[in-house]
Parts: C-alpha cells; sequence; structure tokens
C-alpha cells in the first residue's frame, strides 16, 4: 500500500508540474502525427502551416 501511495503522489506532482508549466505561457505537450505530416493529412500540422 505503501508503493501505492508513493506511486500517487508522484503523479499528482508531475501533472501539478505540468499544469503549472501551461499556467506559465508554455505550450501544453501534444502527440506527434506519426507521419501524417508528410502526406498532409494531419489536421493539426496543417493548422499550424496556415497561420
Amino acid at each position: 500500500m505503501t508503493v501505492f501511495f508513493l506511486t500517487l503522489g508522484l503523479m499528482v506532482l508531475v501533472i501539478f508540474g505540468l499544469a503549472i508549466g501551461v499556467l506559465n505561457g508554455r505550450e501544453p505537450l501534444r502527440g506527434s502525427c506519426g507521419g501524417d505530416r508528410a502526406l498532409r493529412m494531419c489536421p493539426v500540422c496543417n493548422e499550424e502551416e496556415e497561420k
């Protein structure tokens, strides 16, 4: 049970750290397109190129 609470506490700290980074103006983490960008099939990457 101790390992569970230590792991839970670590995960809460990691999520809190990511939230602080976003609140400080950094771009949130996002996944990759997996090669769809080369085919221009990824809607996320295509929107970024238009900006």
